[in-house]
């Protein structure tokens, strides 16, 4: 839960601050989290299920950056600034998300992917919020959950430490990819596909009144504001995170320095993961869905 993400974090940044052995206890669960919550969310054909892993997996990264502040010592700027800005992104993103799966269960009460397929093809603006949501959390280059994992990433990189570390990138941009999969699942399943009962299918073409105006606000709000926070995150997201320095007990001299996030270098860490999760769709979790619906 989010409370013992804020108790864990409280614990690192002040009783085991620069605790390296802390640190690796903490990197550990989180690698297990992060990798274990993608896993189930990519096999699951329930909507909320689907979007309650991907909590699980999100809060895994958020754990791998705190466990990252550990290992890192004085200098773990990167790993400061990334888990704190994962953790605002982590918020912002299932909140559209969420928001969105609760109009879809208010007009269908169902969340069988199998049962909703087809629901959101002529539904624009609930199409459109849903896909911000996903490019976010899928770390897609341009949206804000694309800057904090770059943030994370780096900051493992940057640690070094061998074949074990080496590891442990790899199954964070696994992961990552595991994210791209299950999002491209659902939003294929709900806003591109046609659902197989051509008569439910007309039904949900039907729906035109399908959210209110306050309903629509604030769904549209909040995509919007998570849209324009991505597009320019150093007027945004890293003014943000400066701000949380002093309570992440961040004191290093000078300046952080100025990150470039869509460097060749910086842009090739979400590119392998946006690769893995093209794969993952196409040859396994495409076909998990059409066995289960068959």
């Amino acid at each position: 839960t989010k409370a013992g993400i804020y108790g864990i974090l409280i614990l690192s940044c002040d009783l085991f601050l620069y605790d390296g052995m802390w640190g690796r206890l903490i990197l550990a669960i989180g690698v297990i989290t992060m990798l274990g919550g993608a896993l189930l969310a990519v096999f699951s054909i329930d909507l909320k299920r689907t979007l309650a892993c991907s909590s699980m997996s999100q809060i895994g990264f958020i754990l791998v950056g705190i466990g990252m502040q550990g290992m890192l010592g004085e200098e773990n700027a990167l790993a400061v600034h990334g888990t704190v800005l994962h953790m605002v992104n982590h918020s912002l993103i299932k909140l559209v998300l969420f928001m969105a799966a609760g109009v879809i269960y208010m007009n269908t009460h169902l969340l069988d992917l199998n049962k909703i397929r087809g629901f959101g093809r002529k539904k624009p603006l609930l199409k459109l919020i849903f896909l911000t949501g996903a490019l976010a959390i899928g770390g897609i280059p341009l949206f804000g959950g694309y800057v904090s994992k770059t943030l994370l990433h780096e900051a493992i990189v940057e640690y070094g430490g061998g074949m074990v570390m080496k590891l442990v990138e790899w199954l964070f941009l696994i992961s990552g990819g595991l994210t791209v999969a299950y999002m491209t699942k659902l939003y294929v399943a709900i806003f591109v596909e046609e659902n197989m009962d051509n008569k439910l299918q007309e039904q949900y073409d039907g729906m035109k009144k399908y959210m209110d105006k306050a309903s629509a606000f604030a769904l549209g709000g909040s995509a919007l504001i998570l849209l324009l926070w991505g597009l320019v995150p150093h007027m945004t997201m890293d003014r943000a995170a400066k701000l949380a320095e002093g309570f992440m007990n961040y004191h290093a001299a000078g300046s952080v320095q100025t990150i470039q996030y869509f460097s060749l270098n910086n842009l090739s860490g979400g590119l392998i993961s946006i690769v893995i999760g093209v794969i993952v769709y196409v040859f396994f979790v495409r076909k998990i869905l059409i066995r289960k619906s068959g």
